[in-house]
């Protein structure tokens, strides 16, 4: 993998813009925010695409999106600190507990395939 690969699954993952992620993420987890038409439509198929499937892998691994999203960057030997984002306790409390998460090997090829079908969701 490479480091813009990195880059852009941080982007997605951590909803760096509305554009992305935290809008598909949230259609998704549909725990904070009700889907309507005009957030899919912000949203973007290819993003929208990405983000069904990252979640996908989380679920199937017992994770929320947000925790695999945080522990592959924590797992990133070049990455000092990570920066999380949060409204509500809920929220905040999923994000510190990311430390404790461990991405297997198996799951770490998971989120490789769809990057490699995938590569650039959010142009």
């Amino acid at each position: 993998m490479v480091l813009g690969f990195w880059v852009e699954f941080l982007f997605l993952t951590l909803a760096a813009t509305k554009r992305s992620l935290a809008v598909a993420s949230n259609i998704y987890n549909n725990k904070f925010h009700k889907p309507t038409k005009q957030s899919l439509a912000v949203a973007g198929e290819q993003a929208t695409e990405a983000a069904k499937r990252y979640l996908k892998i989380a679920e199937d691994n017992n994770m929320t999106l947000a925790q695999m999203s945080l522990a592959f960057v924590n797992q990133r030997p070049f990455v000092t600190s990570t920066i999380i984002g949060a409204t509500q306790m809920e929220q905040l409390k999923e994000n510190i507990e990311s430390i404790n998460v461990a991405l297997s090997e198996d799951v770490l090829k998971q989120i490789d395939e769809v990057h490699q079908v995938l590569p650039n969701p959010a142009p």
